[in-house]
C-alpha cells in the first residue's frame, strides 16, 4: 500500500481549520461582506451543477460506442 506523503496529510489536515479561522476574522472584523465571502466559497459548486450533465453526455456517449 502506497502512503501519501506527510506533506500531502499535512495540507488536507490544515486546509479547513485556516479557511474556518479566515471566515471568522472577516465576520468579526466586517472588512469584507461576509455573505458575499459565503457566496464566492460556493461558486465552485455551482460549476459542478452546471458541467455535470455535459460529463454524464459525453460519458453516456463514450459507453454506448464500447459495447
Amino acid at each position: 500500500m502506497v502512503r501519501p506523503p506527510k506533506k500531502v496529510i499535512v495540507k488536507f489536515a490544515v486546509r479547513y481549520p485556516l479557511v474556518i479561522v479566515a471566515l471568522y476574522l472577516f465576520y468579526r472584523t466586517r472588512w469584507l461582506p461576509f455573505m458575499a465571502i459565503i457566496y464566492g466559497l460556493l461558486v465552485p459548486a455551482g460549476a459542478i451543477l452546471i458541467e455535470s450533465p455535459f460529463v454524464i453526455r459525453g460519458g453516456l456517449q463514450t459507453s454506448g460506442r464500447d459495447g
